[in-house]
């Protein structure tokens, strides 16, 4: 046995007043008698006169191993680094690209080609007002030209009387022309926000992801009973916690979690399979649902999305169980109040639905009938400050699946992911990307198995986490954004 001599007797870390008297096997610590008695008074602990080696070796197995893990990662970090590097040599120019942009519109140049029309425009204006006073002073001319042909058969009169009221004719009509044109510009105009367009554009180039918590946790609630689930998917560690609350957990419900970490129950079917209006907050600290405002309509099967910006809850379509609905609203959080919004151009429910640019609400298929069931391949855009609904016009719906119980995401400035589903027979794991910009829908890669989905996606880093079913279990299906690849994490288990 080799022990320590006094020589080696070190203050506690804990009580830097206190000697260290013995060792805690169970947290591999130095401890003092106040240590012992306190927080390791249940642990294994050895007097550090007769520590030896060997009570040391399990320990340092677990050392050696967590610094070949920390080793790889390092190594790992490392060579993300090199690319980031190779990455940076881009940097000057893109710094350059900036200036140039910068020193045209110091120089007018945008100006130019914006405001520099409207310039021209009114210049012409003048010019036709100039004009068309001259030709009020010249009427007098033709009065008395008009007047001689009472007295006379000269036809050149009268062709120069015809003459000049065809030109006349024509300038009016230019000049009308050109005068409609120039309305039109300063109507267009008119309410133009130069620097929020500016805003608008270079954002949606560097789009900036918010995650919806700082909390990398995933929840889901079990319809029918009162069992909430929650899986850290950093430490890969699963709760589950009985809800104090006086019914089941609603049936079809949707959750959502805000950036603030408050996470809503809403909506469903309860015991008697009637829709409900109910908004229930969890509260974590008594691990029980407290009611919140009411929907202004009951439903289920809906679809809900948060939008962080205006901290608001969508709910988007939806059914009472016999009929579908076009009805749409949005919870303002931090007011607990429901709002109307605009009604969809197709009533549906079960949606992929997803908010784009903090501006925008896209909608992609959904079920429009329960028997035979109907799947509607219309998608829809809303815009969030006009409150419209517009149909988009999807140029390669060949390519895409149309389902209910399907999910959108907006992965990237011009780029929502759509993924999974029921269509009329069967679910899919079929994966596809819808470009904003040239409204295109392109097949992308598939899910590791077929997949309904009605739980929230979560973003946390640069992966998408979201609860789905298949025929057999509950999966939790994990995206990975810069390498475009799915799979599913075989620790979550319900």
């Amino acid at each position: 046995m080799e022990s320590r001599g006094q020589g080696d007797i070190k203050g506690c870390n804990e009580h830097p007043s206190e000697e260290t008297k013995g060792f805690c096997k169970d947290c591999s610590a130095g401890v003092c008698f106040r240590c012992a008695i306190g927080k390791h008074r249940t642990h294994t602990i050895v007097n550090i006169d007769e520590l030896d080696r060997r009570d040391l070796e399990t320990q340092l197995t677990v050392f050696e191993t967590k610094i070949d893990q920390l080793r790889e990662k390092a190594q790992q970090i490392l060579e993300k680094a090199k690319n980031s590097e190779s990455h940076s040599e881009k940097l000057p120019e893109i710094t350059r690209n900036f200036q140039e942009i910068k020193e045209r519109f110091g120089s007018g140049q945008y100006k130019e080609m914006i405001v520099g029309e409207l310039e021209r425009n009114y210049a012409q204006i003048k010019d036709m007002y100039d004009k068309l006073t001259r030709e009020e002073k010249e009427d007098q001319n033709l009065q008395d030209k008009l007047a001689s042909l009472e007295r006379s058969t000269d036809t050149s009169i009268f062709d120069y009387i015809r003459s000049v009221i065809d030109e006349r004719n024509a300038l009016i009509n230019a000049y009308e022309k050109n005068l409609k044109n120039q309305k039109t510009m300063i109507a267009e105009f008119n309410h133009f926000d130069i620097k929020e367009r500016i805003i608008d554009f270079f954002q949606n180039i560097f789009i900036v992801k918010k995650k919806l918590t700082d909390k990398r946790i995933i929840h889901y609630f079990e319809w029918g009973n009162k069992n909430i689930h929650f899986y850290d998917v950093q430490s890969r560690k699963q709760s589950k916690y009985l809800v104090d609350f006086n019914n089941y957990i609603p049936k079809f419900c949707r959750t959502v979690v805000t950036d603030h970490g408050r996470l809503f129950c809403i909506a469903g079917r309860h015991q008697d399979n009637v829709c409900c209006n109910w908004m229930l907050e969890y509260i974590e600290e008594h691990k029980c649902l407290e009611h919140k405002a009411n929907l202004n309509d009951a439903r289920s099967d809906f679809t809900s999305i948060y939008e962080s910006e205006k901290d608001r809850i969508y709910v988007i379509g939806g059914n009472d169980a016999k009929n579908f609905y076009k009805n749409c609203e949005y919870y303002d959080v931090g007011a607990d109040k429901w709002v109307r919004m605009a009604e969809l151009n197709v009533a549906r429910d079960s949606a992929a639905c997803c908010v784009f640019n903090a501006k925008f609400i896209y909608v992609f298929s959904g079920r429009i009938k329960f028997s035979p069931k109907e799947i509607t391949d219309v998608c829809e855009l809303y815009d969030v400050e006009k409150n419209i609904w517009e149909i988009i016009n999807v140029k390669n719906k060949s390519n895409w699946i149309p389902c209910d119980l399907a999910m959108a995401f907006q992965i990237g400035p011009s780029s929502i992911l759509i993924f999974g589903g029921f269509d009329k027979a069967n679910r899919t794991n079929a994966t596809f990307v819808f470009n904003t910009n040239n409204k295109t829908i392109e097949k992308s890669g598939d899910l590791p198995t077929v997949g309904s989905f009605s739980t929230m996606v979560f973003q946390i880093d640069d992966c998408l986490y979201t609860v789905g079913w298949n025929n057999t279990k509950k999966n939790l299906y994990k995206y990975n954004i810069s390498d475009s690849y799915w799979k599913v994490d075989e620790e979550f288990t319900i």
